[in-house]
């Protein structure tokens, strides 16, 4: 386990893009999520839902504002391995903005965990929002974790972001693997 730790809530299938929508084999932040992989050889989480929000465009952004109006938690599909938040250091945590604010999945699993003392880094693609209130929100849901600059990548520019995100991560101290 590395002391830096990528966490990531991404979804497939229909996704807005400049001209209309497209259908993505993998979501814009799972491609965010990878480069900052790439870069950083940390250890990577996937946020999975036990009920997933629907692939259609229109019925997840439905379900994602459902979600936010009455505060859910939706329920995981599966929890980090006991020992990997006391090792981890640094969480880079990558994820869409969904109506101005993270997707509340991803609350569920900040606020099951104890972030005090640790270094948040936020990556949030979007389709025009930018980070929205995700800084504000993240806080609140990890008390005691140190929120730093998010970075904002518009979600159809994610999978060419590389440089972008080697530049955000070397701004904050993060190593970089060797090629």
């Amino acid at each position: 386990m590395s002391r830096t730790l990528i966490v990531y809530f991404s979804r497939p299938g229909e996704n807005y893009a400049p001209g209309g929508l497209v259908q993505l084999r993998i979501g814009y932040t799972a491609y965010a999520a990878s480069l900052a992989e790439s870069l950083t050889g940390a250890d990577v989480f996937r946020i999975d839902m036990a009920e997933p929000y629907p692939e259609d465009y229109s019925a997840c952004c439905d379900a994602a504002k459902a979600h936010l109006d009455a505060a859910a938690r939706p329920a995981l599909a599966r929890w980090l391995e006991e020992g990997v938040i006391e090792e981890c250091r640094t969480l880079i945590l990558c994820c869409p903005n969904y109506w101005g604010t993270v997707p509340m999945p991803v609350l569920s699993f900040l606020e099951h965990y104890d972030w005090s003392g640790r270094t948040v880094l936020p990556l949030v693609t979007h389709g025009g929002g930018g980070m929205g209130r995700a800084a504000e929100d993240i806080a609140a849901a990890a008390p005691g974790a140190f929120i730093k600059e998010g970075l904002a990548i518009p979600g159809h520019e994610a999978a060419g972001a590389k440089l972008d995100i080697q530049l955000w991560l070397t701004a904050h101290g993060i190593g970089m693997e060797e090629d």
